[in-house]
């Protein structure tokens, strides 16, 4: 008994398809499908940045008054705050160069004074809390938290905070912040 070829289990390719490879088209396919792609990742890539940034980032301007008090404006192109003025009484800054302007666009920034708990900068402005001398800031696009207290935006204040009204002990700031 002769033995018989078992059958293909891929069909032959057609005329068309063999006529593409003959011609070298597989290569210019190959190469415009790339070229799709990365023009794909770059339109998203882009596009997922402009909205992440699209609202602008919060500005603080570290100060200290005549008699060397700590003060912070906080201040948002898009917000209602055309500036929340902190003045903290009763305490001193380092010999720090001040006035400084910070940006607050980028993580892990180090402040003139106090310390950052958390900042979630995912879509700016984001939420940032920072532990000014004691004092728990919270910037929030929502509202501005002080010591745990909401203070709607909208026109100009300024808070005058002392060591009595200081929050019971202080956040430790989050893993990310602590290294």
């Amino acid at each position: 008994m002769a033995r018989t070829k078992p059958p293909c289990l891929t069909p032959a390719p057609d005329r068309l398809t063999l006529e593409l490879m003959r011609s070298g088209s597989a290569a210019k396919s190959l190469f415009v499908w790339f070229a799709a792609l990365v023009l794909l990742y770059l339109v998203c890539f882009y596009g997922i940045e402009f909205w992440r940034r699209q609202n602008g980032p919060w500005l603080m301007q570290f100060l200290s008054d005549p008699d060397a008090q700590p003060v912070v404006e906080i201040s948002h192109r898009q917000l209602q705050p055309t500036a929340v003025r902190l003045v903290f009484l009763g305490e001193r800054t380092a010999p720090d160069p001040l006035p400084r302007r910070m940006i607050l666009d980028t993580p892990l920034q180090s402040l003139p004074f106090g310390r950052r708990l958390h900042e979630d900068l995912t879509s700016l402005p984001g939420v940032e809390t920072i532990d000014f001398f004691g004092h728990v800031v919270e910037l929030s696009p929502r509202v501005l938290r002080v010591n745990h207290q909401p203070f709607p935006w909208g026109p100009p204040k300024t808070l005058h905070l002392t060591a009595t009204n200081k929050p019971g002990a202080p956040l430790p700031p989050s893993r990310a912040l602590a290294r």
